[in-house]
């Protein structure tokens, strides 16, 4: 991987953690009292996939072969950043059991979560895929 392509998967990366952080911050000590966990979680929802398709964006996507595996990387590399970092802040910051935390999951809240989550993990595969839809076509091609 080039040092462009590792400087955009390391910012897309980046972004998606920052926006968590102010993300749910801003959800669990504000927007939960006043409009409710499922509405803040919506909310939270746009801003992570906001940051997950923004960021996205910056990951270099050359041709289809290369820019798939840079696509599935970032995201796997977001994902696996993201599960240890909430982890993290809610064992050792907040002092809630792992398994209390993880339970969140299993509300509609947590759904919505869960859904925003995948859908910014999945922002660099999904901007490949427009990419590919604006190449132009090759009537040439067999």
């Amino acid at each position: 991987m080039t040092r462009g392509a590792t400087a955009g998967v390391s910012s897309y990366v980046g972004l998606l953690l920052v926006a968590y952080l102010v993300s749910g911050s801003l959800r669990a000590t504000v927007f939960d009292q006043l409009i409710g966990a499922p509405s803040a979680a919506a909310l939270e929802g746009l801003w992570l996939v906001s940051a997950g398709l923004s960021g996205a964006a910056l990951i270099p996507l050359p041709d289809p072969g290369e820019g798939l595996g840079r696509a599935v990387l970032a995201g796997a590399v977001a994902a696996s950043a993201f599960l240890c970092m909430d982890a993290l802040v809610a064992v050792m910051l907040c002092r809630i059991s792992l398994e209390r935390h993880l339970s969140r999951f299993t509300e509609p809240a947590g759904w919505i979560q869960a859904l925003s989550l995948t859908v910014a993990c999945l922002a660099p595969l999904l901007m490949l895929m427009l990419s590919e839809e604006a190449r132009p076509i090759d009537d040439n091609a067999g």
